[in-house]
């Protein structure tokens, strides 16, 4: 069964154009700082009528994606890894200058969505998708499955120019429904050499034998761990989680018998947390679990909902020992998702074998090495571990604006702002009170 919340906020669409290439944080910056611009602006307002905040998924079409479908995901980490920490540091940017609030409840709940399309510059460029939508599970999927997922959007946002309004068409092509569509202003697209968008995979040993190295470097990933506290989900847990999915091996449409995949996400248990600044406000274990399995089910489930109506399964179990506390759920029947509460810096990465590669933050590195010191000692094979970028502006935007920036990307800061929202209504209520007597 799947979890639904008595007030809903809503849900927008911003339909960037594709990817410039290279994709390096300016050609970045100059392709999609004024949409995005836009749209923050043009939502912003609109949080003011609701008390339950909004969520905008911002659809990036990927050629690059779409060109390296059957590359292996450790191959296009790189790449992708640095265009989403891009694009999420350029939406805290843009928020921490124009006032924008996207770090709690009442205000925007940014998610990226990755999208694999061909490049295409005008309508007559418009061309189906390659392969099929497997289960559409994501995190990449197809604009069709984006189109037919029948997730309501108030709006789509759709953006200005011959590649803006190709991606639209092709949207509206495979969406069966009414749509209202607002345009945004684009911005300066430059593409460079487009043959460099095809990677060559590694793993060619050259003399027709692959040693054990090149083999654990190729590998797929079929069973894959993330860790963290995951208090008041910002930004950057949403980098990290992203690419966290992303290393997933994805299903096949060949397979007759897939491959079961798992994705173990560890959250620190309440115990730990106790002595954590305002720690009244932090979320309990369930919030926190429930907060990161919602964010995980919207990058990755696009299933229509008459397609599956009871397909998600959710199981709470409570075992003695260490990480027996969990809550397991079925996304599909090659696909599971395993929320375990951890009591120590290790969590399921020293207790589950299986697990082949772990996602960690450039903060949490060390993490990384301690862990495969201690498989070490098990004599389990080490985890491959991949890093996300620690989002940061890294140039000159002033003072307030870098702070605000700092404090859209950190739990604690979230917590204070929280603090003294409440002591500021606890203070406008007494007044009024008093204005009444």
């Amino acid at each position: 069964m799947t979890t639904h919340h008595n007030t809903t906020p809503p849900s927008y669409l911003l339909l960037l154009p594709h990817t410039p290439w290279p994709l390096t944080r300016d050609s970045l910056t100059s392709t999609y700082s004024t949409p995005l611009t836009h749209a923050l602006k043009s939502l912003k307002h609109e949080t003011r009528r609701s008390t339950h905040g909004a969520v905008l998924d911002i659809a990036v079409p990927i050629p690059y994606l779409h060109a390296n479908s059957t590359a292996p995901r450790r191959d296009l980490y790189p790449t992708i890894q640095t265009l989403a920490s891009n694009l999420y540091r350029l939406v805290v940017l843009i928020a921490a200058k124009d006032g924008i609030n996207i770090s709690d409840s009442e205000g925007l709940d940014i998610r990226v969505q990755l999208v694999a399309a061909p490049r295409m510059k005008s309508r007559t460029d418009s061309i189906p998708d390659a392969g099929t939508d497997v289960d559409l599970i994501g995190p990449v999927i197809t604009l069709s499955a984006l189109a037919r997922c029948e997730r309501k959007w108030e709006w789509v946002f759709a953006v200005e120019g011959d590649e803006g309004e190709a991606v639209l068409h092709k949207y509206l092509v495979a969406q069966d429904g009414h749509v209202r569509i607002k345009r945004v202003p684009g911005g300066s697209i430059d593409v460079g050499e487009l043959e460099s968008e095809k990677v060559e995979t590694t793993g060619d040993a050259g003399d027709g034998e692959e040693d054990e190295t090149t083999a654990s470097a190729t590998q797929d990933h079929y069973s894959v761990a993330v860790g963290g506290t995951f208090d008041h989900l910002h930004i950057g847990h949403k980098l990290l989680l992203t690419m966290f999915a992303f290393i997933l091996a994805p299903s096949s449409s060949s397979d007759a018998d897939p491959i079961q995949r798992t994705l173990t996400i560890g959250i620190t248990g309440d115990e730990l947390l106790k002595n954590k600044s305002h720690a009244s406000l932090l979320e309990s274990w369930h919030a926190r679990q429930k907060a990161t399995w919602s964010f995980l089910q919207s990058i990755m489930e696009f299933r229509p909902a008459f397609t599956s109506p009871s397909s998600v399964t959710i199981t709470e179990l409570n075992e003695p020992g260490p990480n027996g506390h969990s809550v397991h759920i079925r996304l599909s029947p090659s696909l599971s998702l395993n929320f375990v509460e951890i009591s120590d810096p290790f969590g399921p990465t020293i207790t589950e074998e299986s697990i082949s590669a772990l996602v960690v933050s450039g903060e949490t590195r060390k993490g990384g090495a301690a862990v495969n010191e201690r498989r070490a000692v098990k004599e389990w094979k080490e985890l491959e571990v991949f890093e996300v970028d620690v989002l940061s502006t890294d140039e000159e935007v002033g003072d307030q604006v870098d702070d605000d920036f700092k404090n859209k990307l950190s739990s604690t800061a979230i917590r204070r702002g929280l603090a003294e929202k409440a002591e500021e209504r606890r203070v406008g209520n007494e007044r009024g009170g008093e204005g009444r007597e």
